[in-house]
């Protein structure tokens, strides 16, 4: 995180200037489009020169902090899945009632 946040706020604060004006250009795009293979090779390169995976690490450490029972696990999956297809028939229900309220045929 000490490496990565000041290179998302650099690369965040670069796209926010380039769109002040409202439009991106294709060279807007080129510059981002660079930034982003430079970050990909420099954090593919970050990975294979470190031996050891601290987030890794710490995600081992967490877990094994907080183990949650198998059946505790198994209802928070169902509730998720049951929350899931509950907000997806939501959000198709309403872009049918705004597509109808809009007079939007087929």
């Amino acid at each position: 995180m000490r490496k990565e946040l000041p290179i998302l706020a650099t690369v965040t604060a670069l796209a926010a200037w380039q769109v002040w004006d409202g439009e991106l250009t294709f060279v807007d795009a080129l510059v981002l489009l660079g930034v982003f293979l430079l970050l990909l090779a420099w954090s593919i390169r970050q990975g294979m020169t470190q031996k050891a995976d601290a987030l890794g690490g710490e995600i081992a450490e967490e877990m094994s902090y907080r183990a949650m029972p198998l059946r505790n696990a198994v209802l928070w999956l169902i509730v998720g899945l049951l929350l899931l297809i509950v907000s997806s028939r939501i959000l198709v229900w309403g872009a049918v009632e705004l597509a109808l309220g809009l007079g939007v045929s087929d």
